[in-house]
């Protein structure tokens, strides 16, 4: 005896994440607060969201999150309304720095690249004072370093390192035509950009007969005065670039 069988049909559904496990290690900035008990932090391509007191975590998931193979580096604006993050999206294309609103959770924009500068990772990011300008630092072998107007979505000005470094920030802005003195620390290196008729402008810290020490990460306090430390445990202070 036969019966006939109804053939199966598939549903559609809808799969989202759930939880996650790990932090994804990137040069500098892996994990950012947005809120006193809120923070974002890398998990293989998505950025996670959670909260340290309930543990409850929820993710940004961009449009384009199938094009992206790795996050390099990320900086949240001091207005934390915003969040810029660096990513390799192909082995091939450039590294892009796409930004995302933190109250919509939605990319806005992409910030534009020289046609002429191939960058194959970004390494760090920082955000000016008033939240208005980012500042980009690239891998070797130029370590390039850009600086970028967001509202306008403009370059504001390119240079090259030309050497090792690490970190970049940004001091504070002295006023509204300001965008702050961007420091880049490295290997004996402290060195100073200035954006100046459309140019950046480059100053070393000088030291006198002492010599650099290996610096792997700085930050500023105010806006003359840098404490940076060095792989030997050592620290510095520079205070108008000495």
């Amino acid at each position: 005896l036969l019966e006939e069988v109804t053939p199966y049909a598939p549903m559609a559904g809808h799969i989202s994440f759930s939880h996650s496990f790990g932090l994804q290690e990137i040069n500098h900035n892996n994990v950012v607060a947005l809120e006193d008990n809120v923070v974002a932090y890398p998990v293989g391509r998505h950025i996670s969201i959670t909260n340290v007191d309930t543990r409850a975590s929820h993710f940004l998931v961009p449009e384009h999150f199938d094009k992206v193979l790795k996050i390099t580096a990320m900086a949240i604006a001091p207005s934390r309304k915003h969040l810029a993050v660096a990513e390799l999206v192909s082995e091939e294309d450039p590294s892009q720095i796409s930004v995302f609103n933190l109250q919509t959770q939605k990319k806005t924009k992409t910030l534009p690249c020289p046609s002429d500068a191939k960058i194959s990772t970004w390494r760090s990011l920082a955000y000016s004072s008033d939240s208005k300008v980012v500042v980009a630092l690239g891998d070797a072998p130029d370590y390039p370093l850009l600086y970028w107007h967001v509202d306008k979505n403009k370059v504001l000005g390119i240079a090259k390192v030309g050497q090792v470094c690490f970190r970049v920030a940004l001091s504070k802005q002295v006023d509204a035509s300001d965008v702050g003195t961007c420091a880049v620390s490295g290997p004996k290196l402290m060195r100073f950009f200035k954006v100046a008729d459309q140019q950046l402008k480059a100053s070393n810290a000088t030291v006198g007969k002492k010599e650099l020490l290996d610096y792997t990460d700085h930050c500023w306090l105010g806006e003359e005065r840098v404490v940076a430390c060095a792989a030997t445990g050592e620290g510095s202070v520079f205070e108008n670039q000495e």
